[in-house]
């Protein structure tokens, strides 16, 4: 069995519109919440964010592959086709996925390690029917919510020399442990360098004026 799959590409080929990169502090925030131990695998690394993202934390033993030769890792590696046969299981998996396969991706990273597999998605992920499945009957051992909201931008335009700017949408780790069978813990990940909003008496003042708040004559 080879440490490195490496198979060529014969299925699903990601549009480019699918390719959206995200800050490397999203991970840097993963890993101040979150302990991994032994190889950290990428299956969609793109640019390489996540994988430099976990060198820069000081994990060296770190593999990127990609369905698509984006200059980073190993290209024309087609994840959902990575047979137990041919390649060898790895301790954790961190990866944004391409979010349409982000189930198919989530049900094969578990196949592929030992230990954790943490997703990248935008919060209302967790509020589905249809993925009810994916908190009953997996191993979903924690969330950690990125307070801040990244910007992701299409990778063409990361290309063009546009840099991100402000956030829309709110975006989690799904960290799922193998032999896990507890309750899901939920926690909060904060930027260093993230203004803080006021919040409390001042804030609701502002926010409705002409409501007189509780214990207010």
């Amino acid at each position: 069995m080879s440490d490195v799959p490496l198979k060529n590409a014969s299925a699903f080929e990601r549009e480019e519109n699918d390719h959206y990169v995200d800050p490397a502090w999203c991970t840097s925030l993963l890993l101040k919440s979150v302990t991994f131990r032994g190889k950290i695998w990428d299956p969609a690394c793109g640019f390489g964010t996540i994988p430099e993202a976990c060198k820069d934390a000081g994990h060296h033993d770190v593999l990127g592959t990609d369905l698509v030769d984006r200059g980073y890792g190993s290209a024309g590696q087609d994840f959902l086709k990575f047979s137990r046969k041919h390649c060898r299981p790895v301790e954790n998996i961190v990866t944004n996925p391409p979010y349409k396969h982000t189930e198919a991706f989530i049900e094969q990273a578990l196949r592929f390690t030992t230990d954790k597999v943490a997703v990248l998605v935008p919060l209302k992920f967790l509020a589905s029917n249809t993925r009810y499945f994916l908190f009953t009957e997996l191993p979903t051992w924690r969330v950690v919510v990125l307070s801040s909201r990244p910007s992701m931008l299409p990778g063409h335009r990361i290309l063009a020399g546009e840099k991100p700017g402000g956030g829309a949408i709110d975006y989690c780790w799904i960290v799922f442990k193998h032999g896990y069978e507890g309750t899901c813990g939920l926690t909060w990940a904060k930027r260093a360098d993230a203004k803080a909003r006021p919040y409390g008496t001042n804030r609701a003042r502002r926010a409705s004026p002409e409501a007189p708040l509780q214990g207010d004559a």
